[in-house]
């Protein structure tokens, strides 16, 4: 019975980057369709057929008939290494996804294999990996690590594979071997890709056992099937400490690869739809980041891309093949004559630079919604206040949660600096923001001029369009396009100002002049309850706070002489 579970104890490694994976043959073979690298088995009879010119013996093993074929050419390996290039340098074999699961997994992998299919995988999936089989390549290492301890196919001369390179295995890389001693003494261990029949493998285990001393963890050895009473599996188990677990070795790689949301394809939560078309068309031309950036591109294009997450390199990728500024759905759209701008659905790229609080990804609006081309005016609020009338109001509007004994009044003003004292009452301050209201009297606004207030990602959708740019004009910061900090005024400008800055749609201030309240939660531990979102920045802040992906939230009770809002509504 195959296990469909991982250990515990391997994923915790994982979690805590102590995981080695000591990989063998077995992840190369043909599967699911697939073609892969000739078997150890098919290797030794081409050998023996070709370079010993005879049958295989029962029970000879590779070593051994590369052993032989070494003394026949009178110590040469000039034809064994030609046999070696044909075998495993096939370009028409492609990564399989035991290899792909590899790459996504990013964890110290130490290899037999003189393949090159796992170094192609990295490699096309955009991924930086280190490769070493000398001590001369440990100088410059950098993204994940690739230990080649029987050589690698592209140096034939490194190919350990005869007897008697399996008595001096790596003992003329001496950093390397301490190397590999180093990390089997302080990472867990985990075997794929190997039979527990081969005594190529036993070899192994050997020496890493008795010679390095180097197997102190509790170490895993992945095998399709095996019988625990037989000889092989008590030898591993009882005599060099291993733990045995029946999977599926792809399988069980790819189960580790999702484990905490890891990404297979070059830190891209791509669709299952575009990794399955891919490798399908078993494209050779274009790598993974470059396919899957014009497929996603051309979903937001069309309106089918689907919600996924992606990192930033390939959102660079994505706009530097693709230009989304021209798309019909970016361009300034229709202002209705009491100044909302409406916002088309479909699909946008959202979010920015931290992980997890902005994580970029494709997100996408359901039905098409207007949003206020500027944020709301103390002219228009006042209107609102005036209707108010103060404590004892009409509660018609208000959101179930209110406090009791609002007015609705903007709260006195506690940085008369930054705003007039006059700035809330005097007509020539009309049509600049109206700034000192909490959530909750937003809330009501909107509710009483017949619309309500924006989500986050309506609100984000309408400050930078589609295309991912970090600021509504554009990615590269400029003072002349919006208040923030950088610019010095240190208060508010009219709301219908500084047109240069406006945002794809259209909409005036998305970046910059006041924060603006929306509809959404936002919890954080700053806050006992839960707060509401603020988005775009404001006079008092900087440049990196203005970014159209920046998230932050307040209290609803939180006013503020640089927050504000506007006001959304939806589509009859």
């Amino acid at each position: 019975m195959v296990s469909q579970g991982i250990p515990r104890f391997i994923t915790e490694a994982l979690d805590r980057d102590e995981l080695l994976l000591f990989v063998g043959s077995g992840i190369s073979l043909s599967y699911a369709g697939k073609k892969g690298m000739l078997g150890g088995l098919e290797v030794t009879e081409l050998i023996a057929d070709r370079l010993l010119e005879r049958k295989l013996s029962k029970d000879e093993s590779l070593m051994q008939v590369a052993q032989e074929t070494v003394w026949q050419d009178a110590g040469s390996r000039q034809r064994l290494e030609a046999i070696l290039t044909e075998a495993f340098a096939d370009p028409n074999i492609q990564p399989l996804p035991a290899h792909q699961a590899l790459a996504a997994i990013g964890a110290t992998i130490i290899t037999t294999n003189y393949d090159t299919l796992i170094e192609r995988s990295f490699q096309t999936f955009g991924k930086r990996l280190s490769v070493a089989w000398k001590d001369e390549h440990l100088s410059s290492v950098s993204g994940s690590l690739l230990i080649k301890v029987h050589g690698t196919v592209d140096a034939p001369s490194s190919c350990v594979i005869t007897e008697d390179d399996y008595y001096h295995w790596m003992d003329r890389e001496p950093e390397l071997r301490e190397l590999v001693r180093a990390l089997l003494l302080t990472k867990t261990l985990c075997f794929i890709g190997y039979s527990l029949s081969d005594p190529n493998f036993r070899a192994i285990l050997r020496i890493l056992r008795f010679k390095f001393a180097a197997i102190r963890r509790p170490g895993l050895v992945v095998i399709h099937k095996s019988d625990p009473a037989s000889y092989d599996h008590r030898f591993i188990t009882e005599s060099l400490g291993l733990r045995v677990h029946q999977a599926d070795g792809t399988e069980f790689l790819r189960m580790l690869a999702r484990h905490g949301d890891r990404t297979p394809y070059a830190d891209v939560l791509a669709s299952q739809e575009i990794r399955d078309r891919y490798f399908a068309e078993e494209l050779k031309d274009i790598t993974f980041q470059d396919f899957a950036a014009d497929m996603i591109a051309q979903q937001i294009s069309n309106g089918t891309a689907e919600k996924l997450s992606m990192s930033p390199a390939l959102l660079v990728r994505l706009r530097k093949r693709n230009d989304l500024s021209t798309l019909p759905q970016t361009s300034p759209q229709t202002i209705s004559s009491d100044s909302f701008i409406r916002v088309p659905a479909g699909p946008f790229i959202a979010g920015g630079e931290r992980h997890g609080n902005e994580l970029i990804r494709i997100e996408s609006i359901a039905k098409p919604y207007y949003i206020g081309e500027h944020a709301t005016s103390n002219d228009e609020y006042r209107k609102f206040a005036r209707w108010c009338g103060g404590v004892n109001h009409d509660r018609t509007f208000c959101h179930p949660g209110e406090p009791a004994g609002k007015d609705h009044l903007p709260q006195a003003e506690p940085h008369p600096h930054e705003v007039p004292p006059d700035y809330w009452t005097s007509s020539s301050w009309g049509n600049y923001p109206v700034v000192n209201v909490d959530w909750w009297d937003a809330y009501a606004f909107c509710r009483w001029a017949g619309g309500r207030l924006p989500t986050e990602l309506e609100w984000e959708r309408a400050a930078r369009g589609v295309d991912g740019r970090r600021y509504p004009w554009g990615d590269t910061f400029d003072a002349a396009h919006c208040n923030t900090e950088e610019r010095g005024e240190r208060k508010t400008l009219p709301v219908n100002s500084m047109p240069l800055g406006r945002s794809p749609v259209g909409a005036y201030h998305m970046s910059g002049n006041v924060w603006e309240w929306c509809a959404d939660e936002y919890f954080s531990p700053r806050f006992q309850s839960a707060s509401r979102i603020v988005r775009g920045g404001s006079f008092s802040r900087g440049e990196h706070r203005a970014r159209c992906a920046f998230r932050n939230g307040r209290s609803p009770g939180d006013a503020w002489c640089s927050r504000g809002f506007r006001i959304a509504r939806d589509e009859s």
